[in-house]
């Protein structure tokens, strides 16, 4: 609606037509799905954590180093608007974390 004010100021608007329009997003990712999956997401019996360690093979994204703790990386970084959604979770070693900090890939 604040387009339609700074429009209006510049142009007469007489009509204002707004179409609004649902998604399935879990469709969008999985056509498959149907009836009690649409309850187990991506993270259906794991712990964040867990699915990220057999996401990622237990190892580092960035630099690929195994059998180091590894901590959750945001790819875009909540700093600069990233979610805490899981497709926006990477595994990384201690080094490449601090390296990247609040970088943006």
């Amino acid at each position: 609606m604040s387009w339609v004010v700074k429009l209006r100021k510049l142009v007469p608007v007489t009509e204002l037509w707004v179409e609004t329009v649902k998604f399935d997003t879990q469709k969008l990712q999985n056509p498959e799905v149907s009836g009690a999956e649409y309850q187990q997401g991506t993270l259906f019996g794991f712990e964040v954590r867990e699915y990220l360690f057999e996401k990622f093979g237990r190892k580092c994204v960035y630099c690929g180093v195994e059998s180091v703790p590894l901590n959750i990386d945001h790819v875009v970084p909540r700093a600069k608007g990233g979610s805490d959604r899981v497709s926006n979770l990477v595994l990384a070693c201690t080094e490449c974390n601090q390296k990247k900090g609040a970088q943006p890939l």
